[in-house]
């Protein structure tokens, strides 16, 4: 069925309305491969030309540089004309702080942490190995309530915009306790004061679904959506360990092995598998 990218329609239970498209800025950060300036800025104005109005940014992606990119954008343009989102869970430290530090939570970026797969060449560098061309700040975890306050202003210091209006909590997997406990109340108390919409990722931890429970977010619907999710997660588990045998039985490389599991990927997302 087509999608119209240019058609609007409300975000949930909200009053904030977001186009079915929006642009992600994780790669205009240098996810992989470093970005200029120059060009993440052709890119963000083609994708304004082409009527694009809801953006995501976060603290991670690029470490600071993919906010600054797109809040140069939206300063041109009337702040009712677009829609923008951030997320919290992670600040930016200096790099020698870091270094000098070890009791920070710090949030490596490590080759293999998503995937498992990496490091099997001499040498390589490990970690902050996603992001490329990046300042000298490394991120590391925080769902603190007073992190949550100066991770928002730090947003809105380097996009250089009034207001943000959706705030998601970002990648809590390993920190629901805190993220329960520190950011949501932080967030849940920022939204009835400056009107902003708050998200966060359905959870896993049975600490933090009986939390949703008591508070009165967790729905019937979201029951029946984590079920499938934990199911197609499992059958996409199964896959990768079967693309892995096979790869290993017939001594696929590159390409070919690419193609074998994205054919066992599209089984499991079409539910043929």
């Amino acid at each position: 069925m087509p999608v119209d990218h240019l058609e609007v329609g409300s975000l949930g239970r909200t009053k904030l309305r977001v186009g079915r498209l929006g642009f992600g800025m994780a790669p205009l950060g240098g996810l992989y491969s470093p970005v200029t300036d120059e060009q993440a800025a052709t890119v963000l104005a083609h994708a304004w030309d082409l009527g694009i109005r809801y953006y995501d940014v976060a603290p991670l992606y690029g470490y600071g540089q993919a906010e600054q990119r797109l809040g140069r954008l939206l300063q041109q343009h009337p702040r009712d004309e677009f829609v923008i989102s951030t997320k919290v869970g992670r600040l930016l430290y200096p790099l020698a702080e870091v270094l000098a530090d070890p009791a920070l939570d710090r949030d490596f970026q490590r080759l293999g942490s998503v995937t498992g797969i990496g490091g099997e060449t001499d040498g390589e560098d490990l970690n902050d190995w996603y992001y490329r061309g990046v300042p000298d700040v490394r991120p590391v975890y925080d769902y603190s309530y007073d992190a949550i306050m100066r991770s928002v202003e730090s947003s809105l210091k380097r996009t250089g915009l009034p207001r943000l209006d959706i705030l998601w909590i970002h990648d809590p997997d390993t920190h629901w306790e805190q993220a329960i406990g520190g950011a949501y109340p932080a967030l849940a108390g920022w939204e009835r004061k400056k009107a902003i919409v708050v998200g966060l990722p359905l959870p896993f931890h049975k600490g933090a679904v009986r939390y949703f429970k008591e508070i009165g977010i967790w729905t019937q619907e979201f029951e029946s959506w984590q079920k499938n999710r934990i199911e197609k997660q499992n059958r996409l588990a199964a896959a990768w360990s079967a693309a892995v045998a096979e790869a290993n039985q017939k001594d696929l490389k590159g390409a070919d092995f690419t193609a074998s599991w994205l054919k066992k990927h599209e089984e499991v997302v079409k539910g043929t598998k």
